[in-house]
């Protein structure tokens, strides 16, 4: 009885999938998701699921999804322009972030006059936009093709709206990730909208499911269990956290041991950061650097500027003429021993941690490195236990598994790829920064249109396609 309860399940997931392909997905225990909605839908009987495609917050999803892509639909019948001109200026101005709007300058029109070839106007240029996309894609089909690739995946905020942005490359070239995919995430964010989310780019870019290999995101428990889950699906695949991210976390584990310094790079950054009086006190020696807790190993940086300009840095303290809250609460940290103390433990024992993080915001850091670097480490005094935390989480992921060719259904030519391969995600941090470039006030794009122009200007710069 319960199998066939089972069947009529399964039957009934495969009905709704195959009548709504782009609002429904089955999960891995063929269970019935709504991708628009980003939730599980009840399937045990038919009225359930048909209630929740009547109801107003789905249909509601259907028509966002509707607007965004509705570029991309109307250009399926859209015969290609004649004129490859429009084509070509329009990967000039990308490649070159330059605003389409600038063809509407006099000069750069009169320039073109000159040179008997009247530049197209900016709609004309905007509709183009398409034709050069899909080349674009289509010529990352034909060098992903037959191909192991491995996949970086990860999402940022800009002005409240979060983005998910997806990289692909190839094993045999891993220092070059192309851009496949940027959305606006307009659902809630957990483990089922990435793993469909890569699911896509991988269909997208027709990757064969043996050539799936190695998948590189952040250690957050929604990207471990995307990661899982794609790993149930995808036999040949590894997944990789970020070990930039991991060095990351290591230097804030050293921040919260050091509370009496931390405090003391706290008050000081407060002190002098709105006063253009106290920051000229430091043209004799470097500006102590701002501390960005988000920036990779931000704060382990600018403690050892501390160990390195202390006397000279207590001297201008002691010339702040202010008495107020701020100030006096620096004097005091200035005069502590336990902050000498702890800046002398700082520069004795954790160098080898700022050398790794500055070595591993480098594209070519690869998976090999990173694994002799962290099994290597040697912290004389480890009071932060900073060695047994990376040794650990080193042993509980994949990239030991890489090494230790767990995987019998490999080639060995597969896993010498595999570990020299990215280590972290620095390459789609990159891409975040062109992101919030393209999204800025004096940009304009139609719904759809953000990531399409991203994906080309990001390709662009990595390669002249």
């Amino acid at each position: 009885m319960s199998s066939k309860k089972d069947d009529n399940l399964k039957s009934r997931v495969k009905l709704f999938m195959s009548k709504f392909p782009d609002e429904f997905t089955a999960t891995p225990d063929n269970k019935l998701y709504c991708k628009l909605c980003n939730k599980m839908v009840t399937a045990t009987k038919v009225f359930h699921i048909k209630s929740h495609i009547d109801s107003e917050t789905h249909q509601r999803s259907v028509e966002i999804n509707k607007r965004k892509h509705c570029g991309e639909q109307t250009f399926i019948n859209f015969a290609p322009i004649e004129n490859k001109f429009a084509d070509l200026l329009l990967k000039a101005f990308l490649s070159a972030n330059i605003p389409l709007h600038k063809v509407r300058n006099s000069n750069m029109k009169n320039l073109f006059n000159f040179m008997k070839h009247p530049i197209p106007s900016e709609s004309t240029l905007r509709r183009s936009i398409n034709n050069v996309y899909l080349e674009n894609v289509q010529n990352l089909k034909s060098l992903f093709e037959r191909k192991p690739i491995f996949v970086i995946v990860d999402e940022t905020r800009k002005d409240n709206i979060r983005y998910a942005n997806v990289l692909m490359g190839t094993l045999e070239v891993p220092e070059k990730a192309y851009m496949v995919d940027c959305v606006e995430i307009i659902v809630s964010l957990n483990a089922i909208y990435i793993c469909n989310l890569v699911k896509d780019c991988l269909l997208k870019m027709e990757i064969e499911e043996l050539n799936f290999s190695l998948l590189i995101s952040d250690a957050a428990r929604y990207m471990i269990s995307a990661g899982k889950m794609l790993k149930s699906e995808y036999s040949n695949l590894f997944h990789v956290t970020c070990v930039a991210h991991l060095y990351h976390n290591a230097a804030m584990k050293i921040m919260s041991h050091f509370i009496e310094l931390n405090d003391f790079i706290s008050a000081m950054q407060a002190s002098i950061c709105k006063s253009l009086t106290r920051q000229q006190m430091f043209n004799d020696i470097k500006m102590p650097p701002t501390t960005v807790v988000t920036r990779w190993g931000s704060w382990l940086k600018t403690a050892l500027y501390y160990a390195e300009n202390y006397v000279e840095v207590v001297k201008i303290i002691q010339s702040f003429e202010d008495d107020g809250k701020i100030v006096a609460r620096v004097k005091s940290l200035a005069n502590n021993i336990i902050v000498k103390r702890q800046l002398v433990s700082i520069a004795a024992n954790y160098m080898p941690l700022i050398k790794l993080i500055q070595k591993s915001e480098n594209i070519n850091y690869s998976i090999n490195s990173a694994y002799h670097d962290i099994m290597n480490l040697r912290i004389e005094i480890d009071e932060c236990g900073i060695c047994e935390y990376l040794k650990t989480r080193l042993e509980g992921g994949d990239i030991r598994r890489i090494f230790l060719m767990e995987n019998s259904t490999i080639n060995p030519s597969i896993y010498a790829m595999l570990l020299n391969a990215q280590a972290t995600s620095v390459t789609v941090e990159r891409s975040f920064s062109m992101l919030k470039k393209f999204s800025a006030n004096d940009r304009n794009f139609a719904a759809g249109n953000l990531g399409k122009y991203l994906l080309l200007y990001y390709n662009y710069m990595l390669i002249d396609v």
